[in-house]
């Protein structure tokens, strides 16, 4: 089963919480807001 995330960017207050949890798919972009991501890719 493929699974896929999303940051919804309005709702996004920066907490970092999506980032420290999982790093594999999280990560802050420049500016400041977490986005999911592939390593992937």
């Amino acid at each position: 089963m493929i699974k896929s995330v999303w940051v919804n960017q309005d709702e996004c207050i920066i907490c970092g919480i999506c980032v420290a949890n999982v790093p594999d798919a999280f990560r802050f972009k420049d500016a400041g807001k977490a986005e999911a991501f592939d390593h992937a890719r």
